[in-house]
């Protein structure tokens, strides 16, 4: 996977952990909590609960708890602030799985809970613990456990903590799922000219108090095989310390490998937009397994922090002949049942970077190039347009060779360089109509009246704007074609 869909994979990943009870919110979005002390300080009370038992709707009951759950009992088991009594039994409402109110499942009876809770009852007695806070299952809540259990030897100094994890995931669904925590692992911390080495308690938490102000280098014992801090794989974090502050650094360990290779055509050539799948030789696929990634214009793919596990790769899985994928669905090196793929094993630690991928039989393609100008002859540049997309479309191509529906999805597309110049690949045989999209917005550019006339005639507020049209009938390469934008160069605005 490319380091964009990575990043955005983690970053849906991290939000669906922030905000997770057993039972997800998991179109909650929660920003980053406050530090221990501060949550306790600004926090009415502060308990540990357990799960007695949960009331579902009957049949004709208005709501709609996650689950069908309406609400849940819980009995504070040990109070740390505020006005609740050990041996309460509080009501909780069921939050409706996207409202960042706390989900209960039956399965869940028994789970402990650390909660940071309000003053009272939102309403006739229920309460309400929210999932944007450091609220969480008590196996989880080592960390703040620590403070809370010594909270009157400890107030008032600073203290540097944090949680040792490592994320264990399987590609299949009977598989190991976990986050572990990483008990007596050294933790080194340089700073101000102190040097301390810790070690992880029994629920993988380091913590130290008293340190003055400054940054400090926390550095924690690798685990083999496993690494943090994507996209850069780093071996440590600095930390700032301010006053008496709270700071906190957690080290999630995901499993470090990489399979990677050059894809070629049947002809040795390497083929760019090329998307490349991994799927377990055995068992049901894991929900949210996402191994995949598409070449670049060299031929090159490539996929990390792969569940260790054993996979089959397939090529082109929607098995739709297109001028980026001119050959129909396959399996590494080149099966068409899946039942004659070559199996690929991989691990922790383990970088394949020899793959070498040739397709079977490649269909004929033809190379459409140009430029891209604009209605005063300047080519479309990266100072005076943006992210403008060469489509081509074949739908619904009328007797006078126009194209009835420009909003279908084109059958090939590319984007223009910094010169306005391109070059499209297409399936040889095909007719239709080539085109240069550019979409924008009011404000865009710097005194152009005709883009902004353009914009109002649209009625849209995200308008896409299209060139003049080439018609193809897909029988030879074609040099020199040029697509014409219906306004002249401006200057691209300065917007905050």
């Amino acid at each position: 996977m490319n380091a964009m869909n990575k990043a955005v994979f983690h970053v849906l990943i991290l939000l669906f952990a922030i905000c997770a009870g057993t039972y997800t919110a998991s179109a909650c979005s929660c920003g980053a909590s406050p530090a221990v002390d501060i949550a306790f300080q600004k926090t009415a009370n502060v308990v540990v609960m357990k799960l007695r038992s949960i009331e579902k709707y009957q049949p004709g009951d208005k709501g709609s708890g996650y689950g069908g759950i309406r609400q849940a009992r819980l009995t504070v088991e040990k109070s740390y602030k505020g006005n609740l009594k050990v041996g309460s039994e509080l009501t909780f409402a069921q939050g409706g799985g996207a409202d960042c109110v706390w989900t209960f499942g039956e399965e869940d009876i028994g789970t402990e809970y650390l909660f940071y809770l309000g003053g009272g009852p939102v309403k006739a007695n229920l309460w309400v613990a929210i999932t944007c806070s450091r609220s969480r299952p008590k196996d989880y809540a080592g960390a703040d456990l620590l403070y809370l259990d010594k909270l009157t030897a400890v107030r008032g100094k600073s203290r540097l903590s944090g949680v040792l994890i490592q994320s264990i995931r399987s590609p299949v669904e009977d598989g190991e799922f976990s986050d572990k925590v990483l008990p007596n692992r050294k933790v080194s911390i340089i700073g101000n000219g102190k040097k301390l080495e810790l070690k992880t308690d029994a629920n993988g938490v380091y913590e130290v108090y008293g340190l003055g102000p400054g940054k400090y280098t926390v550095t924690p014992e690798g685990v083999e095989g496993y690494a943090f801090g994507y996209p850069k794989r780093e071996t440590s974090a600095i930390v700032t310390l301010v006053g008496t502050e709270h700071a906190e650094e957690n080290f999630e360990f995901e499993i470090d490998n990489r399979l990677s290779g050059t894809f070629f055509d049947s002809n040795g050539k390497p083929l760019k937009n090329v998307c490349l799948e991994l799927h377990p030789a055995r068992g049901v696929e894991a929900r949210g397994l996402f191994e995949m990634d598409c070449t670049d214009a060299s031929g090159r793919f490539s996929m990390d922090e792969i569940p260790a596990g054993t996979y089959v790769l397939v090529i082109n899985d929607d098995d739709k002949v297109t001028s980026d994928q001119p050959f129909g669905k396959f399996y590494y090196p080149s099966a068409k049942r899946r039942e004659d793929a070559a199996e690929i094993t991989i691990g922790p630690g383990e970088f394949r970077d020899d793959l070498i991928i040739n397709a079977p039989e490649t269909a004929d393609v033809i190379t459409v190039s140009g430029v891209v100008l604009l209605e005063d002859g300047r080519p479309a540049t990266d100072k005076n347009t943006q992210y403008v997309s060469i489509e081509f479309h074949t739908s619904k191509i009328n007797n006078s060779g126009r194209n009835d529906d420009p909003d279908s999805d084109p059958e090939a597309r590319t984007e223009i360089d910094k010169n306005g110049r391109f070059n499209i690949r297409i399936l040889k045989g095909q007719r239709g109509t080539l085109v240069a999209t550019m979409m924008t917005f009011s404000g865009e550019f710097e005194k152009c009246p005709k883009i902004e006339r353009l914009i109002a005639k649209s009625g849209n507020r995200l308008p896409t704007i299209r060139s003049t049209e080439f018609q193809l009938d897909g029988s030879a390469d074609i040099p020199g074609v040029e697509l014409k934008f219906p306004f002249p160069s401006c200057r691209l605005a300065k917007i905050d």
